[in-house]
């Protein structure tokens, strides 16, 4: 059940359902903090009315790019460096299957050759997958840690807002 009564500042009607008499509200029309009397009357929750959904602010993509990019630049630089040796394995596998294809040709030497040519795309290819695996596990946890700053800074907004509009009480803001 929901509690309705009147403001003693400006006399604009309150209803409130998650307050108590004894518990104290503050009036969205004129900001005065008041206690719920004992005598509100109570009324259906059909009855109370819907506050408008609150619209979160769109920060533009560049702001949020330039944010995350700023925070741990370390962790940043780290998966680089596993980009470019990702890229080095791949280079230096290139030119060992060109070395076991030669071995082929030039020595004679077809187990030598298949050898180096099969060790070279199966090692090279292992190398440079968990080599971008390692950068771009570096790029998720600093994408979720930024995800997760963002989501409490928007739900200190949003408690923040509803205590001043009079949804929780008061006490909630200490």
């Amino acid at each position: 059940m929901a509690l309705k009564f009147r403001c003693t500042g400006c006399g604009n009607e309150i209803t409130t359902q998650f307050l108590k008499p004894g518990e104290q509200v503050k009036c969205k029309s004129c900001g005065v903090l008041l206690v719920v009397p004992t005598d509100a009357d109570s009324v259906s929750d059909i009855e109370v009315p819907k506050k408008p959904e609150i619209t979160l602010k769109q920060q533009s993509t560049k702001n949020t790019t330039d944010k995350l990019l700023k925070k741990y630049p370390a962790l940043r630089i780290i998966s680089q460096i596993y980009r470019v040796l990702a890229v080095l394995s791949g280079i230096v596998a290139f030119f060992g299957m060109i070395v076991g294809f030669s071995m082929f040709q030039d020595y004679g030497g077809n187990v030598a050759g298949g050898a180096v040519f099969i060790g070279s795309i199966v090692l090279g290819s292992i190398a440079v997958v968990t080599l971008l695996a390692f950068s771009e596990g570096i790029n998720v946890f600093v994408d979720i840690e930024h995800n997760t700053s963002e989501q409490i800074k928007l739900l200190k907004e949003m408690i923040q807002k509803n205590i001043i509009n009079g949804v929780y009480p008061t006490k909630l803001a200490e």
